[in-house]
């Protein structure tokens, strides 16, 4: 999040503590809990009845995976790979379900695996960690996730930050603001936007509709964790 600000990106950092660091911590029922207080982000969320802010909404999220192209880190970030998309997240749903859903497992994984035979012919089995299909993405982003202030949005909630697909990062906000079911043109605004600044190659562009299924499938075994959601 520092680096998208030192390269011109409106995001919510988190503020240093009197000692310099960025993380306290906290001793919790649980265990020791980790927390960062964060800038506020002023403004409302995005609207997904007006163009304008979706097509804003594009270029910045194409700046964000344009500019972290150049980040470096020390530390390690589980990548947002087949196994976090796919192979985890099936794993918890057949538990979940057991065989009382037998007929409803075998749909879903004739789903799945049509959908990754279709990524892995359009961008290949194993993610080209040099190719600009994959870096730095949000994971997560929404219309709750950005507040416009001023006609400039900001971005935050980070949390499902790492590294993936940029394909995927696109599917996930269409997921979750509903923009298929929305008007026409409120999809290519957002498109509009993000094509200004970088333009998805024709197989990005082509694995988005698949990754869709991987992010409905994700997001049910998101509810089908054994724990629960943690922080919830």
């Amino acid at each position: 999040l520092l680096f998208l600000k030192e390269n011109g990106l409106r995001v919510s950092t988190p503020l240093p503590r009197r000692d310099g660091s960025m993380l306290g911590s906290v001793n919790a029922p649980e265990g020791k809990r980790y927390y960062a207080l964060f800038t506020f982000a002023k403004g409302q969320p995005l609207s997904l009845s007006d163009p304008d802010q979706l097509y804003d909404f594009g270029v910045s999220m194409a700046r964000i995976h344009r500019v972290s192209d150049h980040f470096h880190s020390a530390h390690y970030r589980k990548p947002i790979d087949m196994s976090c998309l796919l192979e985890k997240p099936l794993e918890r749903i057949e538990r979940s379900w057991g065989p009382r859903r037998s007929q409803n497992i075998d749909i879903l994984l004739a789903s799945a695996e049509e959908a990754r035979q279709e990524i892995d012919d359009l961008l290949g089995e194993k993610p080209d960690h040099d190719a600009d299909s994959w870096g730095v993405i949000g994971g997560d982003f929404h219309n709750l996730s950005v507040h416009f202030y001023n006609g400039q949005p900001t971005f935050f909630n980070f949390d499902r930050c790492g590294y993936g697909w940029r394909a995927y990062d696109i599917a996930a906000f269409i997921s979750n603001a509903n923009l298929l079911q929305a008007p026409e043109e409120m999809s290519e605004a957002f498109f509009a936007g993000y094509y200004s600044v970088r333009a998805l190659a024709p197989e990005e562009h082509a694995a988005i509709s698949p990754f869709l299924t991987l992010r409905r499938i994700w997001r049910m075994g998101l509810f089908a964790l054994d724990s629960g959601l943690a922080g919830y």
